[in-house]
Formats: structure tokens, C-alpha cells, sequence
């Protein structure tokens, strides 16, 4: 697995300490049921991103005013949040984005579809680390083998679009902040 040169957590292990570890101190979450991560208070947040590719082509979401960064361009995902799966599930990073797919796309996945018409593969960490912002993402990218499923967008996103790889760097103006340098450290993006 690729990472950048400055990373918060060594492995998945500490990754998961420290999510439990702010669960922990969440006032905010309800000791049961569905506990839920509240990101406004967490130092350092921790999501997921899935670049979703189909030959030489990846899924560009546009961003609504319900999110941050309308109006910019992106991918799938999200925070990582659910507490209950951060403690109880090994591929805790990998169910987060696989819920998010489901979520902001439809994409049911299951693990028929991701072994015989899809693949999905981590591809790397990268780190934000700025004075207004710091951010640790887990990178993976899905291979479209066959016919690409139909995308239902849910109201995160306005717009969807498949874009040449090789051509991102002329859209680098309404793509979300980090998109091509992370691309490139997750290896699906020649550095220029």
C-alpha cells in the first residue's frame, strides 16, 4: 500500500485505537443502537474514498450545497463513523466506503459482484495536514469490468460525469482540493 510522506497512524491498528479512542470521548454519541462518530469535535478526521474507474475513465461526482466544497468535482466518500463497526468488523475502512457507495451512488456491492465483475482494492493512505484542516483518508479503487450499473445519485451530488484519467489535470479548477495529488499517490494518476 502506497502512502504519502506524512501520515497520522502507522497502521490500521492505531487507525482504529484512535477512532475508538474519540468514540470514547463523544459525548454526542448514544451508548447504543447505531453509535455514530460526530466529526465536529474529532482532531484529526478519518474517511474513505473510492475512485470508481471503467477502462481509462473514472467517476467524477459534482458536490451539492448540502455538502462542503459545492460545485467541485469529486468521488465516493465519506467519514468513517459507524462506532460499532470500527470496533466489531476487520475491513471496518472497506464496509465504510462499500456503504457509501450504496449511499451516494446506489451501488448495492456485494462479494459475488466484487470477485467475478468488479474489483476493489486499497490503493494507499493521504494526509491534509493544514492549519484548518486535518484529514487522514483510506484510498481504494474500483475496476468496472463489465456493463457499469446504473447511478442513482442521492442528494450529495447534483452531477455525474466519467472523465479520461489523462485528462484531469485541465479540470484540476473544480475538482475538490487534494483530488489529483491524492490520485497520484494512490498510483491511478501519473505525476505530471
Amino acid at each position: 500500500m502506497k502512502t504519502d510522506r506524512k501520515t497520522f497512524f502507522q497502521n490500521r491498528a492505531s487507525l482504529r485505537s484512535y477512532l475508538l479512542d474519540v468514540a470514547a470521548a463523544d459525548g454526542d454519541a448514544p451508548a447504543t443502537g447505531d453509535r455514530v462518530l460526530n466529526f465536529r469535535h474529532v482532531p484529526i478526521k478519518v474517511g474513505v474514498t473510492g475512485y470508481v474507474l471503467k477502462g481509462d475513465r473514472i467517476l467524477l461526482l459534482e458536490r451539492s450545497n448540502l455538502v462542503q466544497f459545492p460545485g467541485k468535482w469529486s468521488t465516493v466518500s465519506g467519514y468513517i463513523d459507524n462506532v460499532d463497526w470500527i470496533h466489531d468488523r476487520p475491513n471496518f475502512c472497506r464496509d465504510h466506503l462499500i456503504q457509501e457507495f450504496q449511499e451516494e451512488i446506489g451501488w448495492q456491492l456485494s462479494d459475488t459482484q466484487l470477485s467475478d465483475t468488479m474489483q476493489l482494492w486499497e490503493c494507499g493512505t493521504y494526509t491534509i495536514d493544514e492549519p484548518t484542516v486535518k484529514l487522514h483518508l483510506e484510498m481504494f479503487a474500483l475496476k468496472v469490468e463489465q456493463t457499469v450499473p446504473e447511478i442513482c445519485l442521492n442528494c450529495e451530488h447534483t452531477a455525474y460525469q466519467w472523465q479520461s484519467i489523462d485528462q484531469l489535470a485541465a479540470l484540476e479548477p473544480i475538482l475538490m482540493p487534494h483530488f489529483i495529488p491524492a490520485l497520484q499517490v494512490a498510483g491511478l494518476l501519473r505525476s505530471a
